[in-house]
């Protein structure tokens, strides 16, 4: 089986836990595990646009500064 068929089977499994009652400490704490390693793929994403969104304004601050240095 390839990644993909992989990933929507947990996604399916995710799904299925998902209905059941879940009450005790334990049963949460595993839930979310399986959540995050389930969305592991979109946490990264995430992560990677909001890193280069940051790198992104601190280079057009600094490019905004330089430009008003030289242009003085």
């Amino acid at each position: 089986m390839n990644n993909q068929t992989l990933s929507n089977q947990k996604i399916k499994e995710q799904e299925q836990l998902n209905t059941e009652i879940c009450s005790t400490w334990p049963c949460v704490a595993d839930r979310t595990i399986n959540f995050i390693v389930v969305h592991r793929e979109a946490g990264l994403l995430i992560s990677s646009a909001i890193g280069l969104s940051i790198i992104i304004y601190v280079t057009t601050i600094s490019a905004v500064k330089l430009i008003k240095a030289i242009g003085k």
